[in-house]
Parts: C-alpha cells; sequence; structure tokens
C-alpha cells in the first residue's frame, strides 16, 4: 500500500479555499464538489491541516448513510445531552464547537455533507448565517443537498468549487511523485486513459499493479 499520497495539481485550489478560510472573500465557507474519487476529501483535509498551521482551530466530520438517520449525527462527539429539546440540543453543539469569544478562528470541515441528517445540517446553517465559524463541505456532483445546506447557497455566504479529474500533466506527475521515478510516456498515457484523472482509481490501480509486480 502507497502510504504517502500527495496533493498534486490543485494548487489553484487550494488558494481558493485558503483565501475563503482567511476571510479574504465574501463567503463564510465553501462547497467542493466533484465526482466520487476526484480528491474533494483531500483538498479538504489539507486545507484544515493548513489552516490549523495557522493557528486555526479546526474540527472535521463527515455525513454516513448510517448517521443520516440520526439526529445530530455529525456532531455526537459534542452532545453531552440526547434527551435535551432539540434546539437545545442544536445550541449545545454549537456552544461545544464555537466555545468563547476569544478562542481562536474556527474552521469546521464537513466531508460528504450531502449525507448529513437534517439537524446536522442546521447546524451547519446555523454556523454560516451567524459567522460563528468557516465551513469546508465536500459533496457529491449530482446528489440532493439538505434542504439547510440549499439555504445556505442561495443566501450567498457559500462559494461553490466544482472539483474536476487530474489533467494528463497532473497525473503524471503526482504517479511520478509517488514512485520517486519517472515514467515513460506509453505508460503514463495508459493510466491517464484508464482513470481519467480519476485519483481514487489511480490509486487503486497502482496498487494492484505494484502489488502484482511483487
Amino acid at each position: 500500500m502507497i502510504s504517502a499520497w500527495p496533493l498534486t495539481g490543485r494548487g489553484d485550489e487550494l488558494r481558493i479555499v485558503r483565501t475563503v478560510i482567511a476571510g479574504d472573500s465574501s463567503c463564510a465557507g465553501i462547497v467542493i464538489a466533484g465526482a466520487p474519487g476526484v480528491g474533494k476529501t483531500r483538498l479538504a483535509r489539507e486545507a484544515l491541516e493548513q489552516a490549523r498551521t495557522r493557528r486555526c482551530r479546526t474540527y472535521w466530520t463527515a455525513g454516513t448513510e448510517s448517521s443520516r438517520s440520526v439526529p445530530l449525527g455529525a456532531f455526537t462527539d459534542v452532545v453531552t445531552d440526547f434527551g435535551a429539546d432539540p434546539l437545545m440540543r442544536v445550541h449545545d453543539v454549537l456552544t461545544g464547537l464555537v466555545g468563547g469569544p476569544d478562542r481562536p478562528h474556527l474552521v469546521v470541515g464537513v466531508d460528504d455533507a450531502h449525507l448529513l441528517d437534517d439537524m446536522s445540517a442546521f447546524v451547519v446553517h446555523r454556523l454560516v448565517l451567524h459567522g460563528l465559524a468557516t465551513v469546508v463541505l465536500t459533496i457529491r456532483a449530482g446528489e440532493r443537498w439538505p434542504d439547510a445546506l440549499v439555504r445556505c447557497c442561495k443566501n450567498g455566504p457559500l462559494r461553490r468549487l466544482d472539483l474536476r479529474p487530474l489533467s494528463r500533466d497532473d497525473t503524471r506527475t503526482l504517479v511520478e511523485t509517488v514512485l520517486e521515478a519517472p515514467m515513460e510516456a506509453s505508460s503514463a498515457e495508459r493510466l491517464w486513459a484508464c482513470t481519467q484523472g480519476n485519483v481514487l482509481y489511480l490509486r487503486h490501480l497502482l496498487e494492484d499493479e505494484m502489488q502484482a509486480v511483487g
């Protein structure tokens, strides 16, 4: 298995996300949308890690098929009273995330935000609407969004970034970086033709070939 998988060919996209996090735009957050395996999670995690090194507080969670049936399923580690009134639980989560007024800026990352339950999506909506945090969301293209997130985008505070597959050149650069060796042009073209620049497909294909070789 390849443990180190660098972020390659995403310099422009990373700068966009960093600009939003730094507050140098009119947006309260950003939605990274794209096909499965295109690298949305990797980009979002890198942006949050860089924010953490700049002394921001960061919080990472994810929507899942199993948790979307659980109210506040994406924030269960923050909820302290599951028996409370729903609005009180939302307030509880917001308080747990945001804390006091003198704490460093909060950046909340939510992977697969299209799978959030309604109450978790409402928490994100509150964070955005009241400027309590900058949010970085990943959403699979073509999926239905929770209504609360739709309202965030309609009102304008969330920017959308559509993440495309890697180009031929970026695909080759990524593989050469991982393998720490140059590739023949024909091999690079074959990998790109098989994966069309999808990073997840590329990783699986490369790992399978490396295991087959020995």
